[in-house]
């Protein structure tokens, strides 16, 4: 029997609905998915694994030996709760900070002038009107309409830049100081006691593993 032979007799995959790491995990040597596979032992317990599947094919082309499958779940375990610890703790930061009376009085200031530009651009708006109404019925002549009407213009110009700027400035502050959906999605994780897939997916897209223990 050749030694990929014996190796392959010794690992087999894993094929079952209980592994939560399924397809994220990934050889950081050779950028191959590792596999998962369970181990016979004595007395009918098992070790899951993960293993490099070019390592088992060609030893030489990957130096990534494996690792336990229980150890991989309890160092992912931890970081994902530390993630979350301190999630938590920024939120309770921006919630301070947005009661603070120096982020009121900014915001209120922000909704000040954007409601004054709204009414500055209705009130250019109306005086338009009047001039063409006014145009109309003969009471100004076109010399005097047309600079009536470019002088708003430019001031009506003016508003729509203003006001721009100013929601521009709101929706920067409001995304500074305020929790965002996920961050609250994420908090129903708190008092999770194991490694699920949710968790999984909530938090990792993939897992790089090194053959000197680098995650």
């Amino acid at each position: 029997r050749s030694n990929y032979g014996k190796k392959r007799a010794l690992y087999r995959k894993l094929r079952d609905n209980t592994n939560v790491l399924g397809g994220k995990v990934v050889c950081g040597e050779c950028n191959k998915k590792l596999r998962r596979v369970v181990r016979s032992q004595k007395k009918n317990k098992k070790l899951y694994s993960f293993v490099c599947p070019i390592k088992y094919k060609i030893p030489t082309e990957c130096s990534f030996k494996g690792i336990e499958e229980e150890l991989l779940k309890d160092i992912i375990f931890k970081s994902i709760k530390m993630q979350i610890s301190s999630m938590v703790k920024i939120e309770e930061t921006l919630k301070t900070a947005m009661d603070s009376p120096e982020v009121k009085k900014e915001a209120y200031a922000l909704t000040n002038k954007i409601s004054e530009t709204l009414s500055n651009i209705a009130y250019i708006k109306e005086g338009r009107v009047r001039a063409t109404m006014d145009f109309s019925r003969k009471l100004l002549n076109e010399e005097e309409y047309e600079a009536i009407r470019k002088q708003f213009d430019i001031e009506l110009q003016g508003e729509i830049e203003r006001l721009s700027q100013y929601e521009e400035e709101r929706n920067k502050f409001s995304k500074l100081f305020s929790v965002d959906k996920w961050v609250a999605d994420l908090k129903k994780f708190v008092n999770v006691k194991k490694l699920t897939p949710e968790l999984i997916d909530a938090f990792i897209d993939c897992i790089k593993l090194y053959d000197d223990k680098r995650i």
